[in-house]
């Protein structure tokens, strides 16, 4: 196990390991969790997470340290995302949805590149399919507007939010895989490495999307004066609708 040990009175610098599970209850420990898509919050500490009793407390203090995915970092100062910023700003408030989960979303499908394909058809910045477009009154033709793009992809967003009870992974699943895909899953996250894939970026990128730089590590504790820190912890992520499931400060 990662080793908390310290001279005395120094502050204690480790790591901690998380990992989304099928359920969307994330598991935290002070050791890696050998799980596909694990995220590592680096300078945080187990011991100091379990004093905190509330499930948003947890999140919030998690938040502080959670680095983007590999590759996203730049994203936010790229000429892309700045060219649809108002549009996402202007669609997470008329669907009442958090910014940074639809900002997430559409850096996880497109890098914000509103001439994006799949080869399944997708189409634009929120990767929507033509079928999906028409539900919300978008003709196939105005996918590549970014504004009738993105309003969609939030409608639809929204949708799934309701439909799985303000649950966040297994609405980013839906929106990922389908609806049916979660329901035929039991109400879980499918067991396609595609979607756990997706699902794990999509919530990293939420919680590392802050409007301000991490805070400096902090002293967590002191080793000589305290008991050691448990080895595991779960958090069981609080339904949201328009609020974050990763909360910030």
């Amino acid at each position: 196990m990662l080793s908390f040990l310290m001279i005395s009175a120094l502050p204690v610098r480790a790591d901690l390991w998380a990992h989304l599970d099928s359920q969307g209850a994330i598991h935290f420990a002070a050791e890696p969790l050998g799980a596909r898509g694990q995220m590592r919050f680096p300078g945080a500490s187990l011991e100091r997470l379990a004093r905190f009793k509330d499930a948003t407390a947890r999140l919030k203090e998690v938040n502080q340290r959670l680095p983007l995915p590999p590759g996203f970092a730049a994203l936010e100062q790229s000429s892309r995302y700045h060219a649809v910023q108002e549009h996402l700003h202007a669609a997470a408030r008329e669907h009442a949805l958090d910014y940074r989960l639809l900002k997430a979303v559409a850096a996880a499908e497109s890098s914000f590149n509103p001439a994006a394909v799949s080869r399944r058809g997708a189409v634009g910045l929120m990767q929507l399919m033509p079928a999906t477009a028409r539900q919300y009154g978008v003709a196939p033709e105005r996918l590549a507007d970014p504004r009738a793009n993105i309003d969609a992809g939030a409608r639809h967003l929204k949708y799934l939010m309701q439909r799985f009870q303000g649950r966040l992974a297994l609405a980013v699943a839906a929106y990922n895989a389908g609806e049916g895909a979660v329901r035929r899953a039991g109400n879980q996250v499918p067991g396609y490495p595609e979607t756990q894939g997706y699902v794990q970026t999509v919530m990293q990128l939420y919680g590392g999307f802050r409007p301000h730089p991490a805070s400096a590590a902090r002293p967590l504790f002191n080793a000589a004066a305290r008991p050691a820190p448990p080895t595991r912890l779960r958090v069981t992520l609080p339904p949201a609708f328009s609020s974050p499931v990763l909360p910030h400060e």
